[in-house]
Order: C-alpha cells, then sequence, then structure tokens
C-alpha cells in the first residue's frame, strides 16, 4: 500500500543486484543530486504520525521519480524564461534552457535518459500524459501525439524528443493552442472500442502549424467516418449495436468541444464535410428518437 501511495512501484521492482539496469542507474542519479536539510540536534514529541487508509486509483509514472525529475526540470525552464526576456522565441529558449540543464547537478541524469530509448520514449509518454492533459490516451493515440510533438519542434528548429526531452518542456509553452486542439480531437477518439493499431495510423507531413491542426481535425473525421460507415451500411457486422452505441458516444463527446460548423469547413475537404454533416445528423436524430 505505501509503495503505491508514494508511486513507488517503479524502484521496488528493480532488481538492486543489476548494475547495467538503466533504471536503478537513473534512481541512483536522482538520489545524488538530493542536498539532504541540515540537521539541528532538536527533536520533537508532537511528531505528526499520517495514516494512509484510502485505495489510490491514479496510475503510477513508468518513469521512476519522475516527478522529481519533472519538477526539477520546469523550474530549470521558468529560468531559461527569464534569461530571454527580449526576442523571445522558441529555439531560444531552448538553448538558454538546455544551456541551464548541462551546468546543473541534474545533468547526469538527463544524459541517462537520453541513453535509453525506453526510458526516453516512457518519460516522453508520462510527460504528454500528466503535463500536457491528455489524460485518458493510450496507443496509438499516444504515439500521434509524439509524432505531432517532433513536427511541432522541428518547424521551431529544435531537436526531436528522442534527441532532447528538454523539448517538450519549449512545445508545451509555445504550442499551447495546437496542443489543446489536438486534445479536443484526439481525446474522444479515445474512447473507441477496438482502437486502430499504431500502424494504421496516416504519418503527418504539414508544411507549417495551420496546416498540422487541419491534418489532426482530418484524420478525426476519416476515422469517425469510417466507423460509422462500417457499422451503418454493414448490415452483417458483428457487435452492430455496441459498436453503434459507442460510436454515439464517441461523436457527443468530439460534438460538445468542436469548433463552429463554419470554422469546420474551413478545416476539412468538401467529401469530409458532407460526411461530417451525415453523421451529425443520424446523431442529432439517435439522441432526439423516443424509445
Amino acid at each position: 500500500m505505501i509503495w503505491s501511495f508514494f508511486n513507488l512501484e517503479q524502484i521496488a521492482s528493480i532488481d538492486s543486484t543489476d548494475n547495467t539496469s538503466p533504471k536503478r542507474n537513473l534512481v541512483a542519479s536522482v538520489i545524488a543530486t538530493v542536498k539532504p536539510a541540515p540537521f539541528t540536534g532538536r527533536t520533537s514529541d508532537n511528531a505528526v504520525v499520517v495514516v494512509y487508509n484510502q485505495e489510490r486509483q491514479a496510475t503510477p509514472p513508468r518513469v521512476p521519480l519522475f516527478q522529481i525529475i519533472d519538477i526539477r526540470l520546469a523550474a530549470l525552464f521558468e529560468q531559461a524564461l527569464a534569461r530571454v526576456s527580449k526576442d523571445r522565441t522558441a529555439y531560444r529558449v531552448f538553448l538558454a534552457f538546455r544551456e541551464l540543464v548541462d551546468h546543473d547537478d541534474l545533468s547526469p541524469t538527463i544524459k541517462l535518459l537520453a541513453n535509453s530509448s525506453d526510458l526516453t520514449a516512457s518519460f516522453a509518454q508520462e510527460y504528454i500524459i500528466r503535463r500536457m492533459q491528455f489524460s485518458s490516451l493510450k496507443s496509438p493515440w499516444i504515439e500521434l501525439v509524439m509524432q505531432l510533438v517532433n513536427i511541432l519542434l522541428a518547424s521551431a528548429g529544435i531537436p526531436g524528443i528522442q534527441d532532447s526531452l528538454l523539448g517538450l518542456y519549449v512545445c508545451w509553452r509555445f504550442d499551447y493552442q495546437s496542443l489543446a486542439a489536438f486534445n479536443t480531437c484526439l481525446l474522444p477518439l479515445g474512447l473507441l472500442c477496438e482502437p486502430l493499431q499504431a500502424s494504421q495510423l496516416p504519418e503527418l507531413q504539414p508544411r507549417e502549424t495551420a496546416e498540422l491542426v487541419e491534418q489532426v481535425y482530418s484524420l478525426t473525421a476519416t476515422l469517425l467516418w469510417q466507423r460509422f460507415s462500417s457499422v451503418a451500411f454493414d448490415a452483417a457486422a458483428q457487435n452492430r449495436t455496441k459498436l453503434f452505441s459507442n460510436w454515439c458516444e464517441v461523436f457527443r463527446s468530439l460534438w460538445s468541444t468542436l469548433p463552429s460548423r463554419r470554422h469546420m469547413l474551413k478545416l476539412l475537404s468538401p467529401q469530409q464535410y458532407f460526411q461530417f454533416d451525415i453523421m451529425l445528423a443520424v446523431y442529432l436524430f439517435m439522441i432526439n428518437i423516443k424509445p
């Protein structure tokens, strides 16, 4: 119970005898940066005893001591923002951020993360879920967000996630509006039962950030239409009632957060807009029909 409450499951699962374990070395590196509080020589008889008797429902991070690393990096990022007060661009802030990290005692920890592709991917996914607020996303949507973040970073001349985790902090600050648009589209898609495989998702190759947002909306409309048509027009489809009910749930979640229909007309192709209107008409009919 105590391991779960303090998010220590990852540490408890580490083999302490394996000196080559990336997770073991990561924990040791983080602990080495912790400076103990000075001992005052005084103790108190009024110690507070805290009893944790509730069950914790949150999913523990896949990276040991993720919160500690994240808090330290976030503090350094704020210092980088303060340094670049004039002519502030994402790239200039990234350079200042990288310089601060390189001269901080957290630098060995960041290098350990960079030297392990598994830890790098896990840290990026944790940051996207917890910091960027894509809280309920799972595969393949979380991989799609990582692809989107890499595109945003490349447009600013910043190395991708696999080359530098620091870009995540820059992207979250400078591309917040784009990430919010992705959140609007992808969180409802995460509710789809029988989700797609990562290999089924297309490669997005926009020329500019605005076009990337359009491509995400277009992808969302395409996936919803594919699921709708496979259920509505195929009488032999298995679990038809369950799949259609799930589609209605996803469309309802999406429709409540989408921009206006006039704005959607600018984001979708004429064919997609026509398909979207068909889905909207069916959805409105279903929620107003009397049993």
